[in-house]
């Protein structure tokens, strides 16, 4: 498959072939993850409250960033530490 012409869909065929819902589709346009004139364009009076034609591949490219993302930071943890009483109450033990 070509990348460098995205395939142009309306909202709903965008949608079906993400697998995602409408409002996933415009939370990322709130957030500014997807970009006028390079994720979506305007069709008609140009309007950002009108009707709106969105390119499949760099927003599924987006969207694998994003879920990349969260994944990464949800592994991401502090390494677990341990104060000498606390070791004490695992270990049922002091320490020398």
């Amino acid at each position: 498959m070509d990348t460098s012409t995205p395939t142009w869909l309306a909202i709903k065929p965008l949608t079906e072939q993400l697998c995602c819902s409408e409002r996933t589709i415009y939370a990322l346009k709130e957030s500014g993850l997807l970009e006028a004139g390079k994720h979506f364009y305007a069709v008609g009076g140009g309007s950002m409250r009108g009707r709106h034609v969105y390119a499949l591949e760099p927003i599924r490219q987006v969207l694998l960033a994003e879920t990349a993302k969260a994944v990464t930071m949800r592994t991401r943890r502090a390494p677990e530490t341990y104060d000498s009483a606390h070791l004490e109450a695992l270990t049922g033990r002091a320490r020398k």
